[in-house]
């Protein structure tokens, strides 16, 4: 549907893009990086079932799963999470808006997973590849903040601009 100048909807979706460019402009660049590390041997090496993974690959990995919406249940245990992993990866990443509403949820398993993953462990360990993932994971817990943020300064202006009072409550994310 077209916007209309001057009205609700239009004010906010200016005022959202306003408020979260810089957010999506971290993302894009960390999901550009991941995209140019991440090859076809790096996925094959986590895919294949019979070698032992170190440690700090499958906490990645598995955070990166919660990441992408997968379950709990699904990404818990390893061999299922390892079935999850497809080789269009860099795919489904990118396919990711931050601008978008996100359960929280999500966002708390991946640290989880992830916490206390040292950047350089995971680069001796695995590579490249699953370096640039722990930085797009890091990149994704700093900008769903900032892009948090943004829509809700956008929100509180458009409705303030329009003398609509505060937004309603359904409207509103919660921070943490």
């Amino acid at each position: 549907e077209e916007l209309v100048y001057g009205t609700l909807p239009y004010t906010l979706a200016e005022q959202t893009l306003l408020r979260t460019h810089f957010a999506v402009a971290r993302y894009d660049a960390a999901t550009a990086t991941v995209v140019e590390n991440l090859d076809s041997q790096f996925l094959t090496f986590i895919r294949r079932g019979g070698q032992q993974l170190p440690g700090s690959l499958m906490r990645l990995m598995q955070g990166v799963m919660y990441m992408l919406g997968h379950k709990h249940s699904e990404v818990k245990e390893w061999p299922s999470c390892r079935k999850l992993i497809s080789m269009h990866l860099a795919k489904e990443l990118a396919i990711q808006k931050v601008r978008d509403k996100v359960k929280k949820h999500k966002f708390q398993l991946s640290a989880q997973a992830v916490q206390g993953l040292d950047p350089a462990t995971v680069a001796m360990e695995a590579g490249p590849g699953a370096l640039a993932l722990l930085r797009w994971l890091e990149v994704m817990q700093e900008v769903r903040v900032e892009a948090l943020s943004g829509r809700m300064d956008a929100l509180r202006c458009s409705y303030a601009a329009h003398n609509l009072g505060p937004p309603p409550a359904t409207l509103l994310e919660e921070a943490a």
